[in-house]
C-alpha cells in the first residue's frame, strides 16, 4: 500500500507488512515524492531484510 502526499506534501509513503509466524506487523516509510518510482522496490527489499531479520532474532531468543 502507498499514499502520496498523505500528510507531508511532496512526499509519498508506503506501510510494509511483516509477518513472522502468526506475528503480523508493520513498517512505515516516506521517501520524496521525486522517489516515487523507487517506493515500490524500497518496500520490497525492507520486508524481505525485515523479515529475514526478525526471523533470526526470534530463533536466537529462544531457551
Amino acid at each position: 500500500m502507498h499514499e502520496v502526499e498523505e500528510y507531508v506534501l511532496g512526499t509519498v509513503c508506503a506501510a510494509v507488512p511483516v509477518t513472522v509466524g502468526g506475528v503480523v506487523a508493520s513498517v512505515g516509510f516516506s521517501l520524496p515524492l521525486a522517489g516515487l518510482d523507487r517506493l515500490r522496490p524500497t518496500a520490497v527489499r525492507l520486508r524481505d531484510r525485515q523479515e529475514r531479520a526478525l526471523v533470526t532474532q526470534a530463533f536466537t531468543l529462544l531457551p
